[in-house]
């Protein structure tokens, strides 16, 4: 089980306000998902730690840079997909809407669609 004191000692820049907020949750993730030993918690921790900025950005930092562009080539839509609703993330009609969002991130208009 994480403690507050032992996510404070990995996650350093932490603050103790966010260490309440998602100890919990990061508990119960850990224990619906079986991550129950100490190679797993390491990569779960260290993952999250890394694609989150330890906690403090919840969804993706948007520019759109180049290589954000070329997330979803409009090629790459299923059939029916390429509408106004859901444009893709090169358009930035939907670049708002598709950024990856959570401590571990669900990149691409597709994958964001197909879990939110």
């Amino acid at each position: 089980m994480l403690t507050n004191l032992l996510l404070g000692q990995i996650m350093r820049n932490l603050s103790q306000v966010k260490r309440a907020q998602y100890l919990q949750p990061l508990n119960d993730a850990m224990h619906e998902f079986e991550i129950n030993n100490l190679a797993r918690v390491c990569a779960f921790l260290a993952q999250i730690g890394h694609e989150s900025g330890e906690l403090v950005w919840m969804e993706e930092l948007w520019g759109p840079t180049e290589a954000q562009r070329r997330y979803d080539p409009p090629a790459a839509w299923p059939h029916g997909w390429a509408t106004p609703e859901r444009a893709t993330a090169s358009d930035s009609r939907g670049a708002a809407r598709s950024r990856s969002r959570g401590a571990t991130t669900i990149a691409a208009t597709v994958n964001c669609w197909t879990w939110i």
